[in-house]
């Protein structure tokens, strides 16, 4: 029996065109949720660097994207992930880095941009209840005009009694111009602020954590056995670290540091160094 396979071309042409109408197009609304999952925390207008938050935002950096991600630049996790996971790690998977990398290479589609799904609330403070302590930092003028600088800052605690932080939050005044801060106790009483830019060095000798944009408030485990807690000493201080990116001069911040206590007494707190 003989086939026209002329007869079937219309056929054949039909299925083709139907499979490339049926393929799922990648636009906006596809890679809106891996920005937000992995990089509005910090890029977002109010915090530092460049936001992106938005289509029109994001388009001019695609190349840089690219490039960050395939590097593994961003989103910023020096963890090696195939080693061990840890809680709140950042890692972009294989799957959605294909995916970025792809609808750049394609001229990154708009679409209908008003599919994407909304953005979260990015407040100031994001703990709720009140703390127990709120210390504001010194009020200082960035004198950072062609390299970083540093600047360490004291507050004293003005505690009677030691107590046991089981969270605090860093709430920075001028959050575009706070690289980071690094947050120790100064138990000794000889800590001394140093504006000069050059402050290096951790003043306290306890060190509780540190604040860096995106990364959120510090928060322990607080059921046993994993009760944990930062013994605060009575009369100790509060000593800050705080990095302030080159051009920046001129510009000034007062941040805040927000503390949460167990209650006075509260049992097997494991103290955390």
């Amino acid at each position: 029996m003989s086939i026209n396979l002329y007869s079937k071309l219309p056929l054949l042409f039909f299925v083709v065109v139907l499979s490339t109408f049926s393929a799922k197009a990648t636009d906006y609304k596809d890679i809106a949720p891996i920005l937000i999952a992995n990089c509005t925390s910090c890029h977002h207008t109010g915090s530092i660097g460049f936001p992106l938050t938005l289509y029109s935002e994001v388009v001019p950096m695609g190349m840089a994207i690219k490039n960050a991600i395939q590097t593994n630049h961003m989103p910023p996790w020096p963890a090696d992930p195939t080693y061990k996971h840890y809680v709140k790690e950042r890692v972009l998977s294989v799957a959605d880095k294909a995916l970025l990398t792809d609808w750049i290479d394609n001229g990154m589609t708009a679409g209908d941009t008003t599919l994407a799904p909304p953005l979260p609330v990015y407040a100031a403070t994001q703990l709720y209840g009140t703390p127990d302590l709120i210390l504001d930092l010194p009020k200082f003028v960035s004198t950072a005009i062609a390299d970083d600088h540093y600047y360490c800052m004291n507050i004293p605690s003005g505690l009677l009694q030691d107590r046991y932080i089981r969270a605090f939050e860093f709430v920075p005044g001028n959050a575009p111009i706070i690289h980071h801060a690094v947050i120790t106790i100064d138990t000794t009483g000889l800590a001394v602020d140093d504006f000069s830019g050059g402050c290096f060095n951790q003043q306290g000798q306890v060190g509780i954590g540190d604040y860096a944009p995106g990364m959120g408030p510090t928060v322990l485990p607080g059921v046993a056995p994993t009760k944990f807690g930062f013994r605060l000493k009575a009369g100790s201080k509060l000593s800050i670290q705080i990095h302030v990116p080159e051009g920046t001069n001129g510009l000034k911040d007062s941040s805040q540091l927000r503390l949460y206590f167990y209650p006075v007494g509260e049992p097997n707190v494991r103290n955390v160094f």
